[in-house]
This record gives structure tokens, C-alpha cells and sequence, in this order.
């Protein structure tokens, strides 16, 4: 179910309409997803980050039918949203922001965006989704998240959430995932978000929010990560002592004032 938005600066329905380019890097730019590339971001999540994530490939999620389908459904919701950032190769399709010609697009990279929002209904992964693959992969990491409250820690109303980081492998090397995040910084300061919040839990998504200036509040071993039903390592096949962080990044002080200088939006 897409999440009712507060009120922003810009609201979400103008963004899918009008979307804008956040943040250019030699060869590429970073925008925001649009309708017509709703299907190419959900290609891009089901066919390679479900495969590299931690959470997702060891609990095999896309070896399970079920649990591809309802993956694929909650990412198509929250990429409505328009929220959602891609990568594309400068001159090619959608970089314009032109609607694309074609179903689906190759993307350079992606950055699925969510909205946290205070007293919104919470929704026990369990109650949202009946594949067991896909419940493995997202009950520990909805559980890790909640234990950084935002609402109470910084007093906000809403952030900014997200629901995976991905670079293709043709393209990695060039820095796209971190000038997705710093393109995240950007909109939320333009929409009038405060703070970012995300659950990192490979070793190149902690380089990259490190690189970023990303705050690690919590941080747990891959060996406190059990199965609630059998007491078991959730993730064995991951070397139990690597670890998941969740980053918070403040973006707009008390006073209203941006609190990311513009080298952190430089190339």
C-alpha cells in the first residue's frame, strides 16, 4: 500500500509529473523515477539486487515464486511514489527526463525511496507478505530498523527511508552509489525532509555512506541475527562476524539551516 504523504515542499504527484535531475557525475546523471520507469526499477531490484543483498540472496528469495511476487508488488508501490533515484548514462533514454519510448530500461543504478511517517500504522512483516523466503530476508531487517526511532531521536514527523541500494556491475567503480545517496540528500533538503535513515548491510554499502558522512547509530554482528522461531543464525552462510549498520544522516538543523556543506553534493 503506498503511504498517505505529508505535506512537502513539492508533493510527490508533482515529482512524478516533473521530474528533476539531482545530481550529475561525469558520464551520468541521478534522478528521480517517474511512471514510465516504474517496471524498469522493479527489473533492476528483482534481477540484481535480490541476488547480491545479504538479506535477500541468502534467504534465497528468488528461488521462491511467491515471495518474488509480493517483493516485486512492494517495490512497484513505493517506486509510485516517485521518491524512488536512478542512475542513467548521460544521452541515454529517460536522462532527459523525457518519458522513455520503451517498457523497460536499462538502469545504471537505483536507490529505492520510502516515506517514514509518525503514527502511521505499523504493519508486522509477517501480516504483509506470506512467502517465507521473502518474510526471512525482510523480519530481521524491519527489527533492526525500528530499533533507531526517528520520530523519537530527532523529533521529525516524517524522513526518509529506503528500501535498497543498488549499482549495476557494468558500472560500478564510477561512484554512482555514492552520488545516489548525496542525490538523496539533495531532494530531502528540497522537500523539506530533515533526516535520512538506512539499514546498510553489505560491506560496499557501509564504504559508501561512510564516504557519505552517514552517522552509524547501531550496529550489530551478523551473529546476534536469529531466527525468532528456532533460536538459529538467521543469515549462515554470512561470516558471522560482519556486521549491519543503520545511518542517519541530519540534513536541516533546528533552525531550518541546510546541515550538509556542498562538498557533500560535489563530484
Amino acid at each position: 500500500m503506498v503511504v498517505a504523504a505529508p505535506k512537502l515542499r513539492i508533493p510527490l504527484e508533482d515529482l512524478g509529473t516533473n521530474p528533476q535531475v539531482w545530481k550529475q557525475v561525469p558520464g551520468y546523471i541521478i534522478r528521480n523515477c517517474s511512471p514510465d520507469l516504474v517496471e524498469s526499477v522493479v527489473y533492476h531490484m528483482t534481477t540484481y539486487f535480490i541476488n547480491e543483498e545479504p538479506f535477500c540472496s541468502n534467504s534465497e528469495v528468488s528461488k521462491d515464486p511467491v515471495s518474488m511476487e509480493e517483493i516485486s508488488e512492494w517495490w512497484r508501490d513505493l517506486i509510485k511514489q516517485n521518491l524512488t533515484l536512478i542512475a542513467l548514462p548521460e544521452k541515454s533514454q529517460g536522462a532527459d527526463c523525457k518519458p522513455i519510448s520503451e517498457p523497460r530500461i536499462p538502469l545504471a543504478g537505483v536507490n529505492v525511496l520510502m516515506l517514514g511517517v509518525k503514527d502511521e500504522p505499523k504493519v508486522k512483516i509477517e501480516d504483509q507478505f506470506t512467502g517465507k523466503n521473502i518474510i526471512r530476508a525482510l523480519a530481521p531487517y524491519a527489527k533492526i530498523s525500528a530499533q533507531v526511532d526517528c520520530f523519537k531521536e530527532y523529533g521529525v514527523d516524517v524522513y526518509m527511508d529506503a528500501a535498497g541500494l543498488s549499482v549495476h556491475k557494468e558500472h560500478r567503480g564510477r561512484k554512482l552509489g555514492e552520488a545516489l545517496l548525496k542525490a538523496r540528500f539533495q531532494m530531502c533538503w528540497t522537500l523539506g525532509i530533515k533526516v535520512t535513515k538506512t539499514v546498510f548491510t553489505s560491506v560496499a554499502s557501509q564504504i559508501t555512506a561512510f564516504r557519505c558522512n552517514m552517522e552509524k547509530v547501531k550496529e550489530i554482528e551478523y551473529k546476534d541475527i536469529k531466527d525468532e522461531k528456532t533460536g538459529e543464525l538467521a543469515f549462515p552462510n554470512v561470516d558471522p562476524r560482519r556486521t549491519v549498520h543503520v545511518c542517519i544522516r541530519v540534513l536541516q538543523d533546528s533552525l531550518g539551516n541546510r546541515a550538509f556543506s556542498v562538498s557533500d553534493n560535489s563530484d
